[in-house]
Protein backbone atom coordinates (compact mmCIF):
# COMPACT_ATOMS: atom_id res chain seq x y z
CA UNK A 1 0.00 0.00 0.00
CA UNK A 2 1.45 3.33 -1.07
CA UNK A 3 1.65 5.63 2.15
CA UNK A 4 0.72 9.22 1.52
CA UNK A 5 4.02 10.85 1.19
CA UNK A 6 4.74 8.89 -2.05
CA UNK A 7 1.09 9.57 -3.60
CA UNK A 8 1.22 13.12 -2.86
CA UNK A 9 4.84 12.96 -4.91
CA UNK A 10 3.27 10.96 -7.56
CA UNK A 11 0.39 13.46 -7.51
CA UNK A 12 2.98 16.21 -8.00
CA UNK A 13 5.29 14.56 -10.85
CA UNK A 14 1.82 13.41 -13.19
CA UNK A 15 0.36 17.28 -12.22
CA UNK A 16 3.47 18.51 -13.54
CA UNK A 17 4.06 15.72 -16.43
CA UNK A 18 0.32 17.17 -17.52
CA UNK A 19 1.10 20.74 -17.04
CA UNK A 20 4.09 20.33 -19.11
CA UNK A 21 3.33 17.35 -21.71
CA UNK A 22 2.65 19.66 -24.28
CA UNK A 23 5.19 22.51 -24.22
CA UNK A 24 8.45 19.90 -23.76
CA UNK A 25 6.70 18.37 -26.98
CA UNK A 26 6.71 21.99 -28.94
CA UNK A 27 10.35 22.88 -27.54
CA UNK A 28 11.86 19.22 -28.58
CA UNK A 29 9.88 16.71 -30.39
CA UNK A 30 8.05 19.00 -32.77
CA UNK A 31 11.34 20.53 -34.72
CA UNK A 32 12.50 17.07 -35.12
CA UNK A 33 9.56 16.36 -36.41
CA UNK A 34 10.07 18.90 -38.91
CA UNK A 35 13.80 17.74 -39.42
CA UNK A 36 12.64 14.28 -40.42
CA UNK A 37 9.79 15.72 -43.11
CA UNK A 38 13.00 17.63 -44.40
CA UNK A 39 15.01 14.77 -44.24
CA UNK A 40 12.33 12.68 -46.20
CA UNK A 41 11.59 15.42 -48.82
CA UNK A 42 15.53 15.84 -49.65
CA UNK A 43 15.85 11.67 -50.04
CA UNK A 44 12.70 11.73 -51.93
CA UNK A 45 13.77 14.34 -54.34
CA UNK A 46 16.95 12.97 -54.74
CA UNK A 47 15.35 9.64 -55.77
CA UNK A 48 13.05 10.84 -57.99
CA UNK A 49 13.80 11.15 -61.61
CA UNK A 50 14.47 14.22 -63.49
CA UNK A 51 11.43 16.10 -64.94
CA UNK A 52 13.76 17.50 -68.02
CA UNK A 53 12.92 21.10 -67.75
CA UNK A 54 16.12 22.75 -68.94
CA UNK A 55 14.91 26.40 -70.12
CA UNK A 56 17.27 28.93 -71.32
CA UNK A 57 18.95 30.88 -67.52
CA UNK A 58 20.91 33.56 -67.12
CA UNK A 59 22.95 33.28 -63.69
CA UNK A 60 23.34 37.02 -62.14
CA UNK A 61 26.23 37.16 -58.99
CA UNK A 62 26.54 40.91 -57.99
CA UNK A 63 30.23 41.49 -57.16
CA UNK A 64 31.80 43.76 -54.48
CA UNK A 65 34.90 42.42 -51.98
CA UNK A 66 37.51 40.00 -52.70
CA UNK A 67 37.20 36.49 -51.49
CA UNK A 68 39.29 33.90 -50.70
CA UNK A 69 38.74 31.30 -52.73
CA UNK A 70 37.41 33.49 -55.21
CA UNK A 71 38.77 30.76 -58.63
CA UNK A 72 37.19 27.78 -57.08
CA UNK A 73 33.50 29.59 -56.40
CA UNK A 74 33.41 30.90 -59.83
CA UNK A 75 34.59 27.66 -61.59
CA UNK A 76 32.11 25.76 -59.52
CA UNK A 77 29.13 27.99 -60.80
CA UNK A 78 30.22 27.71 -64.19
CA UNK A 79 30.94 23.98 -64.28
CA UNK A 80 27.03 22.57 -63.71
CA UNK A 81 25.59 19.44 -65.16
CA UNK A 82 22.38 21.50 -67.03
CA UNK A 83 21.59 20.83 -70.58
CA UNK A 84 19.73 24.23 -71.08
CA UNK A 85 21.34 27.28 -72.36
CA UNK A 86 23.18 29.63 -69.53
CA UNK A 87 25.00 32.18 -69.24
CA UNK A 88 26.31 33.91 -66.69
CA UNK A 89 26.40 37.82 -65.68
CA UNK A 90 29.02 38.75 -62.71
CA UNK A 91 27.83 42.58 -62.10
CA UNK A 92 29.98 45.13 -60.06
CA UNK A 93 29.39 48.99 -59.77
CA UNK A 94 32.21 50.42 -60.61
CA UNK A 95 35.52 49.11 -62.13
CA UNK A 96 37.30 50.25 -58.88
CA UNK A 97 35.58 47.98 -56.28
CA UNK A 98 37.92 45.02 -54.70
CA UNK A 99 36.09 42.40 -56.59
CA UNK A 100 36.01 43.87 -60.58
CA UNK A 101 39.66 43.10 -60.71
CA UNK A 102 39.68 39.77 -59.45
CA UNK A 103 36.35 38.42 -61.25
CA UNK A 104 37.81 40.38 -64.64
CA UNK A 105 41.55 38.54 -64.43
CA UNK A 106 39.46 34.76 -63.11
CA UNK A 107 37.58 34.98 -66.52
CA UNK A 108 39.94 35.59 -68.55
CA UNK A 109 41.49 32.59 -66.98
CA UNK A 110 38.84 30.60 -67.73
CA UNK A 111 37.70 31.99 -71.31
CA UNK A 112 34.22 30.88 -70.73
CA UNK A 113 32.22 32.83 -73.53
CA UNK A 114 29.47 32.00 -71.33
CA UNK A 115 30.64 34.02 -69.04
CA UNK A 116 30.36 38.20 -68.80
CA UNK A 117 31.52 41.02 -66.27
CA UNK A 118 29.19 43.83 -66.28
CA UNK A 119 29.79 47.46 -64.91
CA UNK A 120 26.06 48.88 -63.35
CA UNK A 121 27.44 52.16 -62.08
CA UNK A 122 25.40 52.06 -59.12
CA UNK A 123 25.24 54.87 -57.30
CA UNK A 124 21.98 54.05 -54.65
CA UNK A 125 20.02 56.77 -53.69
CA UNK A 126 16.51 54.95 -52.78
CA UNK A 127 17.29 51.27 -53.09
CA UNK A 128 20.41 49.51 -52.52
CA UNK A 129 23.48 48.85 -54.79
CA UNK A 130 23.39 45.00 -54.88
CA UNK A 131 19.56 45.59 -56.28
CA UNK A 132 20.69 48.47 -58.88
CA UNK A 133 23.39 45.99 -59.95
CA UNK A 134 20.73 42.54 -60.40
CA UNK A 135 18.73 45.28 -62.32
CA UNK A 136 21.89 46.47 -65.02
CA UNK A 137 21.88 42.29 -65.12
CA UNK A 138 18.53 41.98 -66.18
CA UNK A 139 18.30 44.21 -68.64
CA UNK A 140 21.79 42.53 -70.02
CA UNK A 141 20.68 39.31 -70.26
CA UNK A 142 19.93 37.66 -73.59
CA UNK A 143 16.76 37.60 -75.00
CA UNK A 144 16.35 33.69 -75.28
CA UNK A 145 16.79 33.73 -71.23
CA UNK A 146 13.48 32.08 -69.68
CA UNK A 147 14.26 31.60 -65.90
CA UNK A 148 16.47 33.97 -64.04
CA UNK A 149 18.74 32.89 -61.28
CA UNK A 150 20.33 35.17 -58.16
CA UNK A 151 23.09 33.97 -56.37
CA UNK A 152 25.57 35.98 -53.92
CA UNK A 153 29.03 36.01 -54.89
CA UNK A 154 30.39 33.71 -52.06
CA UNK A 155 28.26 30.61 -52.43
CA UNK A 156 29.41 27.48 -53.04
CA UNK A 157 27.45 25.24 -55.20
CA UNK A 158 27.62 21.59 -56.35
CA UNK A 159 27.25 20.56 -60.04
CA UNK A 160 23.18 19.66 -59.86
CA UNK A 161 22.63 22.84 -58.14
CA UNK A 162 21.14 25.12 -61.22
CA UNK A 163 19.15 21.93 -62.21
CA UNK A 164 17.60 21.47 -58.78
CA UNK A 165 16.78 24.98 -58.65
CA UNK A 166 15.41 25.62 -61.86
CA UNK A 167 13.67 22.12 -62.00
CA UNK A 168 10.24 22.86 -60.16
CA UNK A 169 9.51 25.91 -62.48
CA UNK A 170 7.91 23.98 -64.75
CA UNK A 171 4.65 24.30 -62.60
CA UNK A 172 3.04 27.48 -63.12
CA UNK A 173 1.87 27.20 -59.31
CA UNK A 174 5.53 27.71 -58.21
CA UNK A 175 5.92 31.93 -58.44
CA UNK A 176 9.62 31.58 -57.21
CA UNK A 177 12.67 28.53 -56.48
CA UNK A 178 15.17 29.23 -53.27
CA UNK A 179 17.82 26.70 -51.04
CA UNK A 180 19.33 26.97 -48.01
CA UNK A 181 22.77 28.83 -47.30
CA UNK A 182 24.96 27.37 -44.55
CA UNK A 183 27.97 29.15 -43.00
CA UNK A 184 30.81 27.55 -42.32
CA UNK A 185 33.73 30.21 -42.31
CA UNK A 186 33.69 31.15 -38.51
CA UNK A 187 36.69 31.21 -36.81
CA UNK A 188 37.05 28.40 -34.09
CA UNK A 189 34.72 25.44 -33.89
CA UNK A 190 32.25 27.04 -31.79
CA UNK A 191 31.88 29.92 -33.68
CA UNK A 192 31.63 28.21 -37.32
CA UNK A 193 28.82 25.87 -34.98
CA UNK A 194 26.56 29.20 -34.03
CA UNK A 195 26.63 30.42 -37.57
CA UNK A 196 26.28 27.25 -39.18
CA UNK A 197 23.14 26.07 -36.88
CA UNK A 198 21.88 29.80 -36.81
CA UNK A 199 20.56 29.14 -40.54
CA UNK A 200 21.00 25.60 -40.79
CA UNK A 201 18.53 25.05 -38.37
CA UNK A 202 15.99 27.16 -39.36
CA UNK A 203 15.57 25.76 -42.59
CA UNK A 204 13.12 22.49 -41.34
CA UNK A 205 10.69 25.44 -40.48
CA UNK A 206 10.43 26.89 -44.05
CA UNK A 207 8.04 24.12 -45.01
CA UNK A 208 5.78 25.50 -42.52
CA UNK A 209 6.16 28.99 -43.66
CA UNK A 210 8.85 28.81 -46.79
CA UNK A 211 9.95 32.43 -47.74
CA UNK A 212 12.92 33.15 -50.11
CA UNK A 213 16.83 33.16 -49.18
CA UNK A 214 18.85 36.05 -51.07
CA UNK A 215 22.08 33.56 -51.44
CA UNK A 216 20.13 31.59 -54.14
CA UNK A 217 16.71 31.94 -55.72
CA UNK A 218 15.27 31.71 -59.10
CA UNK A 219 12.16 32.90 -60.63
CA UNK A 220 10.62 32.92 -64.49
CA UNK A 221 11.72 35.85 -66.42
CA UNK A 222 8.19 36.33 -67.31
CA UNK A 223 6.72 36.34 -64.10
CA UNK A 224 9.38 38.81 -63.17
CA UNK A 225 8.55 40.63 -66.07
CA UNK A 226 4.37 40.41 -65.52
CA UNK A 227 4.58 41.34 -62.05
CA UNK A 228 6.59 44.09 -62.94
CA UNK A 229 9.04 43.34 -60.01
CA UNK A 230 12.19 45.93 -60.95
CA UNK A 231 8.63 48.23 -59.57
CA UNK A 232 8.93 46.96 -55.91
CA UNK A 233 13.25 46.42 -56.15
CA UNK A 234 13.09 49.94 -57.02
CA UNK A 235 12.25 51.33 -53.58
CA UNK A 236 13.74 47.74 -51.78
CA UNK A 237 17.58 47.47 -50.00
CA UNK A 238 16.81 43.63 -49.45
CA UNK A 239 15.16 41.72 -52.99
CA UNK A 240 14.24 38.77 -51.55
CA UNK A 241 12.15 39.33 -48.55
CA UNK A 242 9.81 41.90 -49.64
CA UNK A 243 9.30 39.25 -52.86
CA UNK A 244 8.29 36.47 -50.43
CA UNK A 245 4.88 38.05 -49.36
CA UNK A 246 4.10 39.95 -52.78
CA UNK A 247 4.01 36.44 -54.40
CA UNK A 248 1.96 34.23 -52.07
CA UNK A 249 -0.90 37.44 -52.30
CA UNK A 250 -0.85 36.76 -56.07
CA UNK A 251 -1.45 32.57 -55.52
CA UNK A 252 2.31 31.97 -56.46
CA UNK A 253 4.05 29.47 -54.11
CA UNK A 254 7.99 29.19 -52.98
CA UNK A 255 9.33 26.21 -53.13
CA UNK A 256 12.86 25.34 -51.11
CA UNK A 257 14.77 23.18 -53.53
CA UNK A 258 16.13 21.02 -51.17
CA UNK A 259 18.80 19.31 -53.04
CA UNK A 260 20.29 22.95 -54.35
CA UNK A 261 21.56 24.02 -50.75
CA UNK A 262 24.72 25.76 -50.99
CA UNK A 263 27.75 27.05 -48.47
CA UNK A 264 29.85 29.80 -48.11
CA UNK A 265 33.48 29.73 -46.14
CA UNK A 266 33.64 33.63 -46.14
CA UNK A 267 35.77 34.42 -42.77
CA UNK A 268 32.69 35.99 -40.86
CA UNK A 269 32.84 36.04 -37.25
CA UNK A 270 30.53 35.75 -34.39
CA UNK A 271 29.94 39.71 -34.30
CA UNK A 272 29.16 39.86 -38.40
CA UNK A 273 27.39 36.48 -38.60
CA UNK A 274 24.86 38.40 -35.46
CA UNK A 275 24.94 41.78 -37.08
CA UNK A 276 23.91 40.27 -40.30
CA UNK A 277 21.11 38.33 -39.13
CA UNK A 278 19.93 41.15 -37.48
CA UNK A 279 19.82 42.89 -40.37
CA UNK A 280 17.64 40.20 -42.15
CA UNK A 281 14.82 40.21 -39.30
CA UNK A 282 15.14 44.43 -39.79
CA UNK A 283 14.24 43.82 -43.22
CA UNK A 284 11.37 40.92 -42.15
CA UNK A 285 10.36 42.96 -39.58
CA UNK A 286 9.59 46.03 -42.48
CA UNK A 287 8.38 43.71 -45.13
CA UNK A 288 6.99 40.45 -44.22
CA UNK A 289 5.86 41.07 -40.59
CA UNK A 290 3.95 37.80 -40.34
CA UNK A 291 7.09 35.52 -41.27
CA UNK A 292 8.80 38.19 -38.51
CA UNK A 293 5.91 37.64 -35.46
CA UNK A 294 5.84 34.04 -36.00
CA UNK A 295 9.46 33.68 -35.15
CA UNK A 296 9.35 36.15 -32.49
CA UNK A 297 6.29 34.47 -31.06
CA UNK A 298 7.78 30.75 -31.21
CA UNK A 299 10.89 32.57 -29.51
CA UNK A 300 9.40 33.62 -26.76
CA UNK A 301 7.17 30.74 -26.34
CA UNK A 302 10.03 28.79 -25.82
CA UNK A 303 12.06 31.26 -23.75
CA UNK A 304 8.64 31.18 -21.64
CA UNK A 305 9.06 27.45 -21.36
CA UNK A 306 12.15 27.43 -20.59
CA UNK A 307 11.75 29.49 -17.84
CA UNK A 308 8.32 28.24 -16.32
CA UNK A 309 10.22 24.89 -15.99
CA UNK A 310 13.07 26.04 -14.22
CA UNK A 311 10.39 27.85 -11.86
CA UNK A 312 8.90 25.08 -11.08
CA UNK A 313 11.88 23.08 -10.77
CA UNK A 314 10.66 20.12 -13.09
CA UNK A 315 13.96 19.46 -14.01
CA UNK A 316 13.63 16.06 -15.59
CA UNK A 317 10.50 18.08 -18.52
CA UNK A 318 13.66 20.20 -18.75
CA UNK A 319 15.85 17.37 -19.08
CA UNK A 320 13.83 16.08 -21.80
CA UNK A 321 13.74 19.53 -23.48
CA UNK A 322 17.46 20.47 -23.43
CA UNK A 323 18.17 17.00 -24.71
CA UNK A 324 15.91 17.21 -27.54
CA UNK A 325 17.82 20.40 -28.68
CA UNK A 326 20.98 18.51 -28.08
CA UNK A 327 19.67 16.09 -30.70
CA UNK A 328 18.03 18.49 -33.56
CA UNK A 329 21.83 19.97 -33.34
CA UNK A 330 23.57 16.87 -33.85
CA UNK A 331 20.77 15.53 -35.57
CA UNK A 332 20.51 18.46 -38.24
CA UNK A 333 24.19 18.58 -38.49
CA UNK A 334 25.20 15.45 -39.19
CA UNK A 335 22.53 15.35 -42.20
CA UNK A 336 23.58 18.91 -43.65
CA UNK A 337 27.21 17.41 -43.63
CA UNK A 338 26.46 14.06 -45.07
CA UNK A 339 23.56 15.45 -47.48
CA UNK A 340 25.40 18.89 -48.71
CA UNK A 341 28.75 19.30 -47.31
CA UNK A 342 30.14 16.26 -48.41
CA UNK A 343 28.76 16.65 -52.12
CA UNK A 344 31.04 20.14 -51.86
CA UNK A 345 34.04 19.03 -50.31
CA UNK A 346 36.26 17.64 -53.26
CA UNK A 347 35.91 21.60 -54.19
CA UNK A 348 36.07 23.37 -51.07
CA UNK A 349 37.57 20.84 -48.30
CA UNK A 350 37.59 23.58 -45.95
CA UNK A 351 33.66 22.98 -45.73
CA UNK A 352 33.72 20.95 -42.38
CA UNK A 353 31.21 21.75 -39.02
CA UNK A 354 31.60 19.47 -35.72
CA UNK A 355 28.99 17.78 -35.45
CA UNK A 356 29.21 17.42 -31.34
CA UNK A 357 29.97 21.31 -31.10
CA UNK A 358 26.82 22.45 -33.52
CA UNK A 359 24.84 19.70 -31.24
CA UNK A 360 25.98 22.05 -28.13
CA UNK A 361 25.04 25.41 -30.40
CA UNK A 362 21.70 24.76 -31.03
CA UNK A 363 20.40 25.17 -27.38
CA UNK A 364 22.59 28.08 -26.87
CA UNK A 365 21.13 29.96 -30.10
CA UNK A 366 18.02 31.24 -27.80
CA UNK A 367 20.17 33.89 -26.98
CA UNK A 368 21.78 34.38 -30.08
CA UNK A 369 18.26 35.15 -31.77
CA UNK A 370 17.50 37.52 -28.91
CA UNK A 371 20.17 39.34 -29.59
CA UNK A 372 19.27 39.54 -33.23
CA UNK A 373 15.43 40.30 -32.81
CA UNK A 374 16.83 43.33 -30.50
CA UNK A 375 19.03 44.44 -33.38
CA UNK A 376 16.04 44.79 -35.33
CA UNK A 377 13.75 46.52 -33.36
CA UNK A 378 16.52 49.64 -33.06
CA UNK A 379 16.35 52.38 -34.91
CA UNK A 380 15.27 52.64 -38.86
CA UNK A 381 19.15 52.94 -39.95
CA UNK A 382 20.63 49.90 -41.84
CA UNK A 383 24.38 50.23 -42.59
CA UNK A 384 25.27 47.68 -45.51
CA UNK A 385 28.51 47.23 -47.32
CA UNK A 386 29.46 51.42 -46.88
CA UNK A 387 26.13 52.76 -47.03
CA UNK A 388 23.59 53.56 -44.89
CA UNK A 389 20.08 53.36 -44.89
CA UNK A 390 17.07 55.01 -43.80
CA UNK A 391 14.23 53.50 -43.89
CA UNK A 392 11.11 56.18 -43.68
CA UNK A 393 8.90 53.92 -44.17
CA UNK A 394 8.17 50.56 -46.29
CA UNK A 395 8.91 52.48 -49.61
CA UNK A 396 10.74 55.71 -48.34
CA UNK A 397 13.97 55.13 -48.42
CA UNK A 398 17.63 57.44 -48.17
CA UNK A 399 21.06 55.72 -49.06
CA UNK A 400 24.00 58.16 -48.08
CA UNK A 401 27.65 56.56 -48.81
CA UNK A 402 29.27 55.80 -45.42
CA UNK A 403 32.57 54.14 -44.38
CA UNK A 404 31.96 50.71 -43.29
CA UNK A 405 31.46 49.27 -40.01
CA UNK A 406 28.00 49.81 -37.06
CA UNK A 407 25.50 52.13 -37.88
CA UNK A 408 24.90 54.36 -34.75
CA UNK A 409 21.90 53.82 -33.85
CA UNK A 410 20.52 51.64 -36.35
CA UNK A 411 21.29 48.04 -37.39
CA UNK A 412 25.43 47.38 -37.99
CA UNK A 413 25.90 45.55 -41.67
CA UNK A 414 28.83 44.26 -42.81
Amino acid sequence: MIDATVAAQLWRWQRRARDFRMWSHFTGALPLSLLGAFAWRTWKRNAAPSNGHRPAATVIIPCKRRLPRAEAIVRAMLDQDFEGKTEYLFVTASKDQPAHAEIARILEQIADPRARLLVSDAAPKVCGEKILNQLHAVRHACAETKVLVFADQDVCVHSDWLRALIEPLRDDRIGATTTGFLECGGAGPMVRALQFMSLGGFYPFSLVYPVLFGPSFAMRRSDFERLDIPAIWNRRVSEEIPLSPFLKSRGLRIEFATEAVVASQDPVDLGGSLSAFGRWLFFVRLYDPTMWSLFFGATALKTYILGEMVSRKAWDVLAYALGCDLLYGLLSSLFYDRMYLRRLRPRFPELRVSVLHAALAWPLLLGFYWAAFLMSLRGRTVRWSGYDYEHLGPDDIRAVASPSGPGRGGVPGQ
